[in-house]
């Protein structure tokens, strides 16, 4: 008897701490991004697994929306929708149908996928968080220069648009080719970011392509290395100093 509920105690404390891992480490990796910690590959892991979850489901969706522009082109080409997938004598309105509601599906379904992979709930709870407790005398963050590829023959200046991602003096942004193309194809980029907040000396900072920086306030900002991140500081004051 006493064998039995010792081996109950034990299996309820093993789920137990299996659910408590389940759930905290997730957690843990949510809020410290860093690539060392296990929290972190989790809670990327379950998050791959979710986005690819939903991007299937948004499949069915957007099948089920090109099967209804397929009919109503049918019903409008030719009237009637009855039979649906083919009938002699209307080959060219149902080969018509077929290739419109395709296309729309296709267009649909792609950017369905980039904005369902590119989501971060990170992104608005970090700005949420870190606008939340600031106050109307909030420093405005300026950036003096983004240039994305500087090791590139001919790099791109991204600054307008990474002034644009500024929300309430707060900045996430991940350095990739979809932010503005891609200045060397095979090539790793180098980034030049250099910013301030009024009444501050500029920071320049240099990163690699695929690393992401979080700017939240003087002196309160965090790098996220990417898959080729080494970055070097040191180099992009350099840089600053030579322009």
């Amino acid at each position: 008897m006493k064998t039995d509920q010792l081996r109950q105690i034990l299996s309820f404390a093993a789920d137990g701490i299996t659910i408590i891992a389940i759930l905290i480490l997730p957690l843990v990796g949510f809020f410290y991004k860093k690539k060392s910690v296990i929290g972190f590959r989790i809670n990327q892991g379950m998050n791959y697994l979710l986005k690819s979850a939903i991007i299937a489901i948004s499949l069915l969706i957007v099948y089920r929306l090109s099967s209804g522009i397929y009919i109503f082109i049918l019903l409008i080409s030719k009237g009637d929708a009855t039979p649906i997938y083919w009938e002699p004598g209307y080959a060219l309105h149902h080969l018509l149908s077929y290739f419109v509601s395709i296309a729309i599906g296709v267009v649909l379904f792609w950017y369905c996928s980039l904005f369902i992979w590119n989501f971060s709930l990170s992104k608005y709870f970090s700005i949420w968080r870190y606008s939340s407790f600031a106050n109307n005398n909030t420093p405005k963050l300026i950036i003096d220069e983004a240039i994305y590829g500087t090791n590139a023959p001919n790099p791109l200046d991204v600054t307008y648009k990474v002034r644009q991602m500024i929300t309430n003096e707060t900045l996430k942004i991940k350095f990739t080719n979809q932010l503005a193309g891609d200045p060397a194809r095979y090539v790793v980029k180098d980034v030049r970011l250099v910013f301030r907040f009024e009444g501050t000396e500029p920071i320049p900072i240099a990163l690699k392509e695929h690393d992401e920086i979080e700017i939240f306030g003087p002196d309160n900002y965090k790098i996220i290395p990417g898959q080729h991140s080494q970055t070097d500081n040191d180099l992009a004051r350099k840089l600053l100093e030579d322009r």
